[in-house]
């Protein structure tokens, strides 16, 4: 969450997305009758035996139009003798197509995003080209083409990642294929046009508009094909890397002067990633393109987007951290791309891994933010919906929905554990051998595993892909063993993982190691006084007593933070009843910032767990406790550390906890926001989160105004919760107004209030909303925690199953997920009369 650091600025000052288009379908026009008897949809991917070899894409558009239009060919190869060939489209009106014999016709088979194409007759293996003319719509905002206005002036990019480049252009829009792209933009003769790589020629055509060709790139992915066109200032910002590659800046109009942190801190950033891949930046030219609204930014090779806050001004550590991680997908992503979308933590992964690395290695990331990487991971890997890191594909929303912390922390955890496992030398050794084998290519998690078994091993090689197909967080049992005459630890990894652990103990010099499987001991030279976990994405469960954590004065502040893990998670798996955890909760809350957010984690465990009837007594047990933290002196305390944890102590304990000086702060910061088009921070809202005129004067922006996006609605109160309700029944976008409910839902605080007022409205709901956003409120609904309210949600969904895509399978989960929270509040029972 973001920080509260202005509100209570002010305090202490006083005291001296987007209207979419319903959806459309890629429409052909009629050409021929094909034969649909002969074949069948092949499902969500595309039938083997085609490969793309070469795209000629050549795209009309101008930025002030919704619509534009296309023509490319694709050179194929055909790997055996067949009458039709299938191509990704999806939301697009192909007026003609053809091929090098004729026009091709359309089989009336319906497939996922994907057209079939006859020829008209069987044709032999070898190499033909397909033509389309098209036209595209810029509907979606951020996904495909899409415009976006700043100052009046209106600009348009390109987003293909994951399944959208399908929407830019029919072709081959899988991973797997690695294709060179020729793309040729015509444009208004006052906009600059880019794309990946240089411009090679342009000229004014007879109708007053530019026509700008590109060179040819590399083989790459589609999902990497980007453009962008608008009245961009172009900054240049120097050349960077051992190739001196040439770097620009496109800001938006008037901001020319304010891109400088890329020409001060992207050399080094190079510099440091060249160093470790010992490579130059693969690519010719780097263009930075500023994006008004942005989802953060994307990695194109040639012409990365950022949103406008990480560039535009003076935000070293936000450009630095990012523009580390995106230019670390030049290797990982788009240099070496995973072969298929269970594989994508092989980009996102290595990418935060190498990113953040680099980032650290420049002053702009520290031990505390991998402390809370890892905490964010821990979190997304104790729900009942963890994933592995290597998932299953089974649907094009899939790969969208693999950009999560699973996907980004956790995998810079496991690969941060395996490298201090085998050692920095070891691990680089495997990483380089792998971009290497690879380059230009494809991979698998297999691919790297193979790299990291010649360099370490193979037991660390099978560790390694335990690791990565394993849902959840690996838990070590662990007892400590000091009467059988020799003292030792003896442990044993859960789900038949190895897991490389390593503790260091009181009275012993060397710390005690093994990768750790299903029973392991580790001899110590006497019984000690105190063990600490060295590190690794493991937790521990003791079985037997519990030895002391160490003094904590012997720990970093990013050690501090780690202290209450092994509890918040024993609490999360239902293994520890929260009673049993508030004397660790006790002994870590207070005015000390690393063991405090330690304290807060335990606390988020058993938050879920309270009754709603025992909630105002826990928030106000809490702000006892957190007493310390709560003050606007140490609320104020700078660094990404403090502003977590305040922002999660007001969440926890509730905005009636706080002094009426700081909620009346906040609104005043939230409509000061809102005047200049700013949208106020999570934490400010949450904090004066029972005004229903603030609700609707942000639920007003968000409606009409396609840039504005509605998260901060989210962090109302539940008394709020029927005006969430009515907003979503009305002019804001499903997805939108689902992911509002849906975070309800999923607040304690909240949820309650949010089921009361939903159910009513389920069934319009249902009808309002998309089929996709359907699954995402059934799911959202496994949060609620009593047998009433799943009674309430069976007897709700039962007769709508038939609309919701999967309904049965989401239902039962949802369902199997209240049973493990209610079952987890039995034992919690008593939790009311201990916080007294």
């Amino acid at each position: 969450m973001p920080r509260v650091l202005a509100l209570i600025a002010a305090v202490l000052a006083a005291c001296s997305e987007p209207h979419v288009a319903p959806q459309m379908q890629s429409k052909v026009a009629p050409i021929a009758d094909g034969n649909a008897d002969a074949i069948a949809a092949p499902g969500l991917r595309l039938p083997p035996g085609v490969t793309p070899l070469a795209y000629d894409l050549r795209l009309e558009v101008d930025p002030t139009a919704e619509a534009f239009t296309g023509h490319v060919a694709i050179r194929v190869r055909l790997d055996a003798a067949t009458d039709h060939v299938w191509i990704h489209a999806d939301e697009l009106d192909i007026r003609s197509a053809s091929w090098n014999d004729g026009p091709l016709s359309t089989i009336a088979v319906p497939g996922d995003q994907m057209i079939a194409f006859g020829f008209g007759r069987r044709v032999a293996p070898g190499e033909v080209t397909l033509a389309f003319d098209y036209v595209g719509h810029t509907a979606h905002d951020q996904e495909g083409l899409f415009r976006q206005s700043s100052d009046d002036r209106w600009y348009m990019f390109s987003q293909g990642e994951s399944t959208l480049a399908r929407r830019i252009v029919p072709c081959f829009d899988e991973p797997g294929f690695k294709t060179p792209w020729r793309v040729t933009v015509v444009a208004p003769v006052r906009d600059v046009a880019l794309s990946n790589m240089p411009q090679t020629a342009e000229h004014v055509l007879p109708d007053g508009r530019r026509e700008i060709a590109f060179a040819e790139t590399p083989a790459m992915p589609s999902y990497l094909l980007a453009i962008a066109v608008g009245p961009f200032a172009l900054v240049d910002a120097g050349t960077v890397g051992r190739a001196h590659v040439p770097v620009r800046v496109a800001a938006l109009a008037g901001q020319a002067s304010q891109v400088g942190v890329v020409a001060k801190h992207l050399p080094a950033i190079v510099a440091a990633l060249e160093k470790y891949t010992d490579d130059a930046l693969p690519w010719p030219k780097l263009d930075l393109v500023v994006v008004p609204k942005l989802f953060g930014a994307m990695e194109n090779p040639g012409l990365v987007t950022f949103a406008e806050h990480l560039i535009v001004g003076d935000p070293p550590g936000d450009f630095v951290r990012v523009a580390a991680h995106e230019l670390a997908h030049f290797w990982f992503g788009d240099l070496v791309t995973h072969a298929w979308w269970n594989d994508l933590w092989l980009a996102e992964a290595f990418a935060s891994w190498l990113g953040d690395r680099t980032a650290a290695s420049l002053g702009a990331a520290s031990p505390v933010d991998d402390a809370l990487a890892r905490r964010r991971a821990l979190e997304a890997d104790a729900l009942a919906t963890a994933v592995p890191l290597r998932r299953i594909v089974t649907s094009n929303d899939d790969p969208d929905n693999s950009f999560d912390d699973t996907e980004y922390d956790k995998g810079k955890a496991v690969l941060a554990t395996f490298e201090h496992w085998v050692g920095d030398a070891v691990f680089r050794t495997a990483v380089l051998a792998y971009l290497r084998d690879h380059r230009g290519a494809t991979a698998t998690t297999e691919d790297f595993a193979r790299a990291l078994g010649a360099a370490a091993g193979p037991e660390i090689a099978a560790a390694f892909v335990g690791y990565v197909d394993h849902a959840g967080v690996p838990v070590l049992d662990l007892e400590l063993d000091c009467a059988s005459g020799a003292a030792k630890l003896v442990a044993h990894a859960r789900d038949h993982l190895a897991i490389p652990a390593c503790f260091r103990v009181a009275r012993d010099g060397a710390p005690a190691c093994a990768l750790v499987g299903d029973h392991t001991e580790l001899p110590l030279a006497s019984c000690p006084a105190w063990t600490q976990s060295m590190g690794g994405y493991y937790v521990v469960s003791w079985r037997g007593a519990r030895p002391a954590d160490p003094p904590r004065a012997q720990l970093s502040i990013g050690q501090r933070v780690q202290l209450g893990e092994d509890i918040e998670l024993a609490v999360r798996r239902g293994e520890l009843a929260p009673t049993a955890a508030l004397p660790e909760l006790r002994s870590l809350a207070g005015p000390e910032l690393g063991a405090s957010v330690s304290a807060a984690a335990i606390a988020r465990a058993i938050d879920p767990l309270v009754a709603d009837d025992d909630r105002p007594v826990w928030r106000r047990w809490l702000a006892a406790r957190f007493a310390a933290r709560l003050q606007p002196a140490t609320l104020l305390e700078s660094g990404e550390l403090a502003g977590h944890l305040a922002d999660q102590l007001i969440e926890l304990v509730g905005a009636d906890q706080l002094p009426a000086s700081i909620r009346k702060a906040a609104r005043d910061r939230a409509v000061r926001d809102l005047a200049r088009r700013i949208t106020p921070d999570a934490s400010v809202v949450a904090a004066a989160s029972g005004d229903r005129a603030l609700f609707d004067r942000i639920a007003a922006l968000a409606s009409r105004d396609p840039d504005w996006t509605p998260d901060p609605l989210e962090m109302f109160g539940p008394e709020l919760a029927p005006a969430a309700v009515e907003l979503a029944l009305g002019p804001l976008p499903s997805a939108q107004s689902v992911a509002v409910l849906s975070a309800y839902l999923h607040r304690a605080a909240t949820r309650a209030a949010m089921w009361a007022a939903l159910r009513p409205q389920l069934r319009a709901l249902l009808a309002h909303v998309e089929p996709s956003d359907a699954v995402s409120l059934l799911d959202a609904t496994g949060a609620l925690c009593d047998a009433t309210s799943r009674a309430e949600v069976s007897a709700a969904f039962e007769p709508e199953l038939g609309q919701i895509p999967d309904g049965r399978d989401h239902l039962d989960r949802a369902l199997a997920t209240i049973d493990v929270c209610i079952a987890a509040r039995a034992r919690a029972a008593d939790l009311a009369a201990a916080l007294h």
